[in-house]
This record gives C-alpha cells, structure tokens and sequence, in this order.
C-alpha cells in the first residue's frame, strides 16, 4: 500500500460523499461523541453516516475536516494494521485540520481496527463506524 494511492483515495471520497444524494431522515446525532451503525446489510447504515457527513457540512464543518475511507473499496485489498495509522499520516500530510474520522468497516479490517478506532477515540477524535459483520452484530460490539 503507498501513500499516493491513500492520499488519492482520501481526496476521491471527499468528492463522493459531498455528491451522495439521500433521502434525509429524521434522525439525530449529538456531535460531540462517537458512533458505530451496526446493523443488516442493506439498512441504511452508510447513508446515515453520510447524511451525517452532510449535517456537519451544513453546520460549518469544512469538507475537508472530513475524513471519510471505505476499506470495502478492492483497491486497498490486503490491507492490516500498518496501513491504518498510515491513512492518519496522509491525511495530516493533506491537511492541516484535526479530522473527523467516517470508517465504511469491512469484515477482514474488524478485528485488527478496533484497536485502531479505540486508539482514536482515547485520542479524543470524533469517529464513526459502520459494517455489518457477524461480529460487529454481536453483544461483544457494546
């Protein structure tokens, strides 16, 4: 994995979720914690994740505060631990903003990230997670 292809991604998915359109639903999020959508595939999980996105946007929030990744995406296929702090630095390396961090989880990706998305948190970032994993669905997710 190299940093150009994630420096690149980074910049794709900005352009993505500014374009996503979505029917708005009455549902609010407080801004100030973090958030995990957890759920059936297919529910809408990752447009209230979006439309969230787009709420923050609304509110002032620069689209480019906004780090959204989605690690379903092929091109970053075999990706572990090393590459998740990696996709920090290149944001840093981009912007000079403390980043809000959006995660579209994959079912490889979720046992080595939670430690990475709980570092996170600890570090006081606002994150938000979703997928649909098996494990994700459990009780050990709480």
């Amino acid at each position: 994995m190299n940093k150009e292809l994630i420096k690149g991604l980074i910049a794709e998915y900005q352009q993505f979720v500014k374009s996503v359109s979505f029917v708005k639903r009455a549902v609010t999020l407080s801004d100030n914690f973090n958030y995990v959508f957890v759920g059936l595939r297919r529910v809408g999980k990752s447009y209230l994740m979006y439309q969230q996105i787009h709420h923050l946007i609304e509110i002032g929030i620069s689209p480019e505060e906004i780090l959204f990744f989605n690690f379903e995406d092929e091109r970053i296929a075999g990706m572990d631990t090393e590459h998740l702090d990696m996709i920090k630095r290149c944001y840093e390396e981009m912007y000079s903003h403390r980043p809000i961090f959006f995660f579209r989880w994959n079912t490889e990706l979720y046992r080595i990230g939670n430690n990475f998305v709980r570092r996170l948190a600890d570090q006081k970032y606002r994150v938000y997670v979703t997928g649909s994993n098996a494990k994700m669905l459990s009780k050990d997710i709480a």
